[in-house]
């Protein structure tokens, strides 16, 4: 039986500390300023991790975009081949790249060359003086901006790490391979997460911090979600439960309850780590077959709303 579709939250959880509304002013003036932005989306979550507004932006510039589906290792080969080829078909350039690997340019060299050839020809037009590519890395917290970054420079010369937001304020332009001039930038959640599903995809890669996420909540739907998958068999319960979760772990407290708080913790970390193994959250095309034994079973949604944080 296919399990019911995720439900939509009732009131959209916010998410846009001052920081952020900082780092966007910085962003949009620094956008200004480039030729071509590396667009990262994580192909775990390769619809949920645009930012529409990122993407706005970037079309007001008319900036060159290299769309790049990031920590593929961490998602299932098949549905990224999809999404890379959905992608294509919607004329954008693409390219499929392990978290971390080797220095350089490696597969984007071929994809940047060719855009380095437009942006050269569009600023002979206009008779503008030769300079080096100027290149910014631009998407979401935690898509990994920084370790590509790194890769490039050929040193760490940005920070990096499991937790959104290691990358504030003003960044300097860091020579890169092939006459490129790299920029980072802060990654920057949407401002509001409107549905549940997006909520708990951002949750699972790791796009928002997880001590101010309602986390048994989004734990039980991420379990509902897994099963809609086909893929409880990577969990030690066979059924999207948290306490039967909590239960065969062994997370138990007096008179037998489970600690339902240190099951979703459990879990939700499992699935940053990729300790589940690859996960596509969101493949292009939903599964058609029926859900194993057990995922037919209602998350609890005994809150009025997801919950508000600034």
């Amino acid at each position: 039986m296919k399990s019911a579709p995720l439900p939509a939250s009732k009131a959209a959880f916010s998410w846009f500390p001052g920081h952020m509304k900082s780092a966007w002013r910085l962003l949009e003036e620094q956008i200004k300023e480039i030729d071509l932005a590396l667009f990262l989306l994580d192909a775990r979550i390769p619809r949920s991790s645009q930012h529409p507004a990122l993407l706005k932006s970037l079309e007001k510039r008319q900036a060159e975009q290299l769309w790049v589906l990031t920590k593929t290792d961490l998602a299932q080969p098949e549905h990224t081949r999809e999404w890379a080829a959905e992608l294509r078909n919607q004329g954008h350039s693409v390219v499929e790249l392990v978290g971390k690997q080797a220095a350089g340019l490696g597969p984007l060299r071929g994809p940047v060359e060719r855009l380095k050839e437009r942006i050269a020809s569009r600023r002979g037009v206009r008779s503008l003086l030769e300079r080096p590519t100027r290149v910014m890395v631009i998407g979401l917290p935690n898509v990994g901006k920084s370790t590509l970054l790194n890769r490039l420079a050929g040193r760490a010369s940005a920070k990096t790490g499991k937790r959104p937001g290691l990358t504030r304020g003003k960044s300097n332009w860091v020579k890169g391979p092939g006459e490129l001039m790299l920029l980072d930038s802060p990654g920057i959640l949407y401002p509001r997460v409107e549905t549940w599903e997006q909520l708990i995809h951002l949750a699972a890669c790791g796009n928002i911090k997880p001590e101010i996420l309602p986390r048994e909540e989004v734990a039980q739907l991420l379990l509902k979600r897994l099963a809609e998958l086909g893929l409880l068999n990577r969990l030690p319960s066979a059924t999207p439960d948290l306490d039967s979760l909590g239960r065969r772990l062994g997370y138990l407290g007096k008179g037998g309850v489970v600690d339902e708080e240190r099951a979703a913790a459990w879990f939700l970390s499992h699935c940053l780590d990729g300790k589940l193994g690859p996960i596509t959250w969101e493949p292009l095309h939903e599964p058609k077959s029926s859900s194993p034994e057990g995922a037919d079973a209602e998350p609890s949604d005994s809150s009025e709303s997801a919950a508000e944080s600034s």
